[in-house]
């Protein structure tokens, strides 16, 4: 039974389970084995609305998560990777062939800084949702204009960027990387390690060059919309939603 003082009980033990405290809180019994709480959070500067589910049985928080449908996150600086006209966006482990993958071909040659959006929404845990890419040399827009490009399959709960001269070759070479196990084995396994992380991923080099990105996909596999802004018949700026 929902009483004054399971209420109380409740409330003490939500905000011990959640990441910061919620007020206004208000608890439901939905006639099910958990009650409802819900309430508001300050997270990313701003209130948002929070759900908890609670066990009847012991009155004890089992999952949380932000209700909003829009979330301005914190953006982190992950560094700089340097790439030319051509850019394989794929989950690692794809071969070159598979088709929920893609090559973009107008890519503005030069550095590009990586920014990310890693952080707690809910009980899955940190995780990174969103993956942005922008060419050093060229002003970001005041109102980018993102277009829509390709969804990306995911199968290994991680993405990657790398420049096309760097992605499963060997000495520049598709062939001869196809026929080397080893090779192969050394890359997949550098793109686990670069995941394998707080930060949930990192910057990949060769020969001391940064070629290459990799990071976890959010909550894991599934689809996700690769989308891009274009300046003067060249892709100046990438982006994908892991949420």
């Amino acid at each position: 039974m929902l009483t004054a003082e399971n209420q109380k009980i409740i409330k003490r033990n939500v905000n011990a389970f959640v990441p910061a405290p919620l007020t206004k809180i208000q608890i439901t019994d939905p006639g099910e084995s958990h009650y409802i709480a819900t309430g508001k959070m300050k997270r990313f500067g701003n209130l948002v609305d929070v759900e908890v589910s609670v066990k009847k049985e012991t009155l004890d928080p089992v999952y949380w998560s932000i209700l909003d449908d829009f979330i301005m996150f914190d953006m982190q600086n992950m560094g700089e990777i340097t790439l030319n006209s051509a850019v394989v966006v794929s989950d690692p482990i794809y071969a070159r062939d598979v088709w929920c993958r893609t090559t973009l071909t107008n890519v503005r040659p030069g550095q590009w800084e990586i920014v990310v959006a890693l952080d707690k929404i809910d009980s899955w845990g940190k995780r990174l949702y969103i993956l942005e890419l922008w060419h050093k040399g060229t002003p970001r827009p005041e109102s980018p204009d993102w277009v829509e490009r390709f969804n990306l399959g995911v199968d290994s709960a991680k993405m990657s960027v790398f420049d096309d001269a760097h992605y499963r070759r060997k000495n520049g070479s598709i062939e001869e990387y196809e026929a080397d196990n080893e090779a192969k084995e050394l890359f997949n396994n550098k793109c686990y390690e670069l995941t394998d992380n707080n930060d949930r991923c990192g910057v990949f080099t060769h020969d001391g060059n940064a070629v290459g990105f990799v990071c976890s996909s959010g909550i894991g596999d599934g689809s996700y919309l690769l989308r891009t802004i274009e300046q003067d018949g060249e892709t100046i700026a990438m982006m994908i939603n892991f949420m």
